[in-house]
C-alpha cells in the first residue's frame, strides 16, 4: 500500500517585498482561477513583490482520515 501524491499552485500575498517571479504557465493558471473568481487587478497583483505564486505538494498517507494532519512542502 503506498501514499497517493497530492498538489496544486496557490498565490501567497502579504510577503512584504519578498515575493518573485513565477513560470508563465503557472501564472496563466493563477489568472485563469482569479478571473473564474471576478477579482479585479490580476496583473497588479501578481506583478507585485508582496506575492508569490507558490506549488505545494504531499502524499497522502495510506489510512489517512479527513482532518487528519499532513506534511506539505
Amino acid at each position: 500500500v503506498q501514499g497517493i501524491p497530492v498538489g496544486g499552485i496557490g498565490l501567497v500575498v502579504g510577503l512584504k517585498g519578498t515575493g518573485g517571479p513565477a513560470p508563465q504557465d503557472m501564472r496563466d493558471i493563477i489568472k485563469t482561477r482569479l478571473a473564474k473568481d471576478r477579482i479585479e487587478d490580476i496583473n497588479k497583483i501578481l506583478n507585485s513583490p508582496d506575492t508569490a505564486i507558490v506549488y505545494v505538494s504531499a502524499v497522502l498517507k495510506p489510512g489517512q482520515r479527513k482532518g487528519q494532519l499532513t506534511d506539505v512542502k
